[in-house]
């Protein structure tokens, strides 16, 4: 009985572990002429807390992680543009200033970007640093 609830296990896992590199590996599936929706409001962490669990299961949302997917817009030619939210940003003006480097980066390479502003703009805001570099 104990080796058959140990083969059971077993399979279980290999099952886990195929299914898990299988949509690692696939991906998801994006249509060309796609647009990167980017929710830019409130705060970008610079990492995760250590121990969490939130990089693991795809709550995460750090600076680096969001630098990553406008890196991935601009190799991808499946994207379009980028669409960029920005509510109010509590993260400090070197973050501010990395999003729009990232944002300018993106843009230099054809894509378009649109900053979809979701709060009142001061001319000294770290919203309006961001949303400088946009298209529209």
């Amino acid at each position: 009985m104990l080796r058959l609830l140990r083969n059971l296990f077993t399979l279980a896992l290999l099952v886990f572990a195929l299914t898990a590199a299988w949509r690692v590996s696939h991906g998801p599936s994006i249509e060309d002429g796609s647009w990167l929706v980017l929710d830019a409001g409130g705060k970008l962490s610079e990492a995760p807390p250590p121990g969490s669990l939130g990089r693991l299961v795809g709550h995460s949302r750090t600076l680096a992680d969001t630098l990553e997917a406008l890196r991935k817009v601009r190799h991808d030619g499946r994207i379009a543009g980028v669409i960029v939210r920005l509510g109010s940003m509590q993260g400090s003006w070197a973050q501010a200033e990395d999003l729009r480097a990232a944002l300018a980066a993106t843009k230099a390479v054809g894509k378009k970007v649109v900053a979809e502003l979701e709060v009142e703009m001061q001319p000294a805001s770290r919203e309006a640093l961001v949303a400088s570099v946009a298209d529209q």
